[in-house]
């Protein structure tokens, strides 16, 4: 808990110019991410070489370097990943921010790393903190949507910092919930590709369109000594995306705010800059009028940075230009290439003679033959001859035309080759190391295969549990805590992805009841891991959980997980190759109407009651009121049964029907399932099932 030591201002580095101007502009640390494995792959990012360049510049002026491998990690990234903290090591990387379960279990190879886990993970609550410090985590970025009380009852533990967002975009859904870029079009927000569905319009059922999913900026500028109070660690300015002026007159700001200034003009000075409506509302325990309007507010400061930002995004924008030199005094044909002062290629080549003019070519045709070649991204600025009346053979102009090429084509290959080449201590390798298919994963994914575990919404499932008294498990969710004791053992106890500081003694009851009638509890998150862990129930991990690599479930087995959900993004070669080589039993979602989001955003719920929202994409949405939170629920069924796809083998064929709130139909989808047939009539999605998931 923070009382004595100042606040730590942590700001964007989306590449080397943003680095900088946050140092110069007064950040106490930057935080930044390799060209690969971070949730902002749409920035600059940093190769290992100038990652390595980037900490050094830090440390001389004073300043910390946060390493962002906050994404999902699939099967064949393990060993990227690994290699990735072994650089930050080398490095001298002060910390590493992180999602995936896979980073709790390489923790101990990296005692030299603190390991501080990313809003993505989906820290909202006190008990999120608790099992923080329970896996040797230093610090915790909180969920953006929670309140100062809540904030304040999150950051009591001593052994475990707190960092808040105080500036930048917000997302709609709750950090590490959402789906909805990937259900659109396979790119993922939860590994750094995601497209801002959120930002557009969303038609609803009587055909009016709307930004209504669109968030306002965050900003807590004029509340520093509140969050300071409230025992946070550290300030962290969203913004990997931004140009260097927007980073260096931001964090400006805000430094100027933590030394004392008065926080009500900095506050106007940095809603003109910023150019987007501005909130406090989560912070103030608000959850009405925080969205709903996607385009910038017009300010001069913002017409600036509008320009600036245009003019950088020009066609010159990365370019490399070259120029050659030929020499042939000795007999031999060399053209130095020469990129800049400090680097040149080399290029040697036959200097055969030409007896007949019309078989050779001059040195004007040479120049326009490499004027008209596509060399990736460099241009020809041009070339001189230490003979230039002299004729060449057109082999030797063709020849030199290929070599450029070759240059200029491994040139661009090495500068988005993103693999890390560095050597990988021992305990690491055999962290990574993947074990041999767990026994139990032995049911495949036939045409034939038949879905054995379906997943309901309780007060619906109570009323019809005779039809699912068949299947070998039964997940319910939004269980009333008096009914428990009523459960069949197969039926398991889910507890929600996303709760707050006051539903913890709720689900601390119900997990001490759970264990006491013998239930299992599915948990989905690390606060649900804790609240089991110290109930001392057994526990599945469910989707909340999801994971895509091997060493995300030597984790969880490690802690006591006693089954792990694959993801539900996961295209069928990431399906397959983790469930060749999972230390734990897996469960597969096969088919349902899937969550794709969460939000504890309030927009409009009683007007679009019954109602289906549709963006341009075609992802219908229906709004679903779960608690504090709105869950944001596919219409559009999913399934990947009738698949043929023997290499991918699970314990557990997944249903997921929690979306089904009438009896009746979840009746006929259970029937139908324990017949082999469909779920629903209606036309399925695969999901990412066909295609690749980025």
């Amino acid at each position: 808990m923070n009382n004595e030591k100042k606040l730590e201002l942590l700001a964007p580095a989306g590449n080397f110019d943003c680095l900088k101007s946050a140092v110069s502009a007064g950040a106490d640390a930057v935080y930044l991410g390799l060209e690969t494995l971070n949730a902002r792959r749409g920035a600059g990012n940093f190769s290992s070489e100038q990652l390595k360049e980037a900490a050094r510049f830090a440390r001389c002026e004073g300043v910390k370097t946060y390493l962002t491998l906050n994404t999902h990690i699939s099967f064949r990234e393990t060993g990227q990943a690994a290699r990735a903290l072994e650089l930050a090591a080398e490095a001298g990387i002060e910390a590493v921010l992180i999602t995936d379960p896979m980073f709790i279990e390489l923790a101990g190879s990296f005692p030299e790393l603190d390991f501080h886990f990313s809003t993505q993970a989906g820290i909202e609550n006190s008990m999120g903190v608790q099992f923080a410090s329970r896996a040797g985590i230093k610090r915790a970025v909180l969920a953006r949507e929670l309140s100062e009380e809540e904030i304040k009852a999150a950051s009591r533990m001593d052994s475990v910092e707190t960092e808040v967002f105080v500036q930048g975009a917000m997302c709609f859904c709750v950090s590490g919930r959402c789906l909805l870029s990937s259900w659109g079009g396979g790119r993922s927000g939860n590994r750094g590709t995601c497209t801002s569905p959120c930002r557009v319009l969303w038609k609803d059922s009587r055909g009016a369109e709307a930004p209504r999913l669109s968030m306002h900026d965050l900003s807590l500028i004029e509340r520093p000594e509140e969050i300071k109070k409230a025992g946070v660690s550290c300030i962290k300015i969203e913004g990997r995306l931004k140009k260097p002026e927007w980073v260096y007159k931001t964090v400006q700001l805000f430094r100027r705010a933590l030394d004392g200034e008065a926080e009500a003009s900095i506050h106007n000075e940095l809603s003109d800059y910023t150019g987007r409506k501005q909130t406090a509302g989560y912070f103030d325990g608000q959850r009405i009028k925080l969205c709903g309007g996607s385009g910038r507010i017009s300010s001069e400061a913002g017409k600036d940075l509008e320009n600036k930002e245009d003019s950088a995004s020009g066609t010159e924008k990365g370019k490399e230009f070259f120029t050659v030199s030929v020499s042939t005094t000795n007999g031999k044909f060399e053209a130095e290439v020469r990129i800049s002062e400090e680097e040149k290629e080399i290029i040697h080549l036959p200097l055969t003679a030409v007896k007949k003019a019309k078989r050779g070519v001059n040195a004007e045709n040479i120049a326009y033959l490499l004027a008209t070649q596509n060399y990736q991204n460099a241009e020809f600025a041009g070339i001189e001859f230490d003979e230039p009346e002299r004729l060449y053979s057109k082999k030797t102009a063709n020849s030199l035309a290929d070599e450029l090429s070759r240059i200029f084509h491994q040139r661009q290959k090495k500068a988005h080759d993103s693999t890390i080449r560095i050597p990988l201590r021992q305990q690491a390798k055999d962290t990574i190391k993947a074990s041999q298919r767990n026994k139990e994963n032995k049911f495949p994914l036939t045409r034939e295969a038949k879905v054995n575990s379906v997943r309901a919404d309780y007060p619906c499932a109570k009323q019809v549990a005779g039809s699912l008294y068949t299947f070998e498990q039964v997940v319910v969710e939004n269980l009333e805590l008096g009914k428990l004791s009523s459960l069949r053992k197969n039926w398991l106890a889910a507890l929600p992805q996303v709760f707050y500081e006051d539903r913890i003694e709720y689900f601390k009851t119900l997990a001490e009841k759970a264990r006491d009638n013998g239930i299992t509890l599915e948990v989905n998150s690390w606060a649900g891991v804790e609240i089991a862990l110290q109930a001392g129930a057994e526990f599945t991990a469910g989707p909340g959980l999801m994971i895509l690599n091997h060493t995300a479930a030597k984790a969880l087995k490690n802690l006591g997980a006693k089954e792990a959900m694959i993801s539900i993004e996961a295209d069928k070669k990431k399906i397959r190759e983790l469930s060749e080589a999972s230390p734990l039993p897996l469960s597969l979602t096969v088919c349902g109407f899937p969550c794709l989001g969460i939000t504890r955003a309030k927009i409009d719920e009683k007007a679009l009651e019954g109602q289906t929202l549709e963006d341009e994409r075609g992802i219908r949405l229906k709004l679903e009121p779960s608690n504090e939170n709105t869950i944001l629920r596919s219409q559009d069924a999913y399934s990947i049964l009738g698949s043929d796809e023997r290499g991918i083998k699970v314990r557990r064929l997944c249903a997921d029907l929690a979306g089904i709130k009438d009896p009746a139909k979840l009746k006929d989808a259970a029937n139908r399932l324990r017949k082999g047939l469909p779920f629903t009539k209606k036309k399925s999605f695969q999901f990412n099932f066909q295609r690749n998931l980025t």
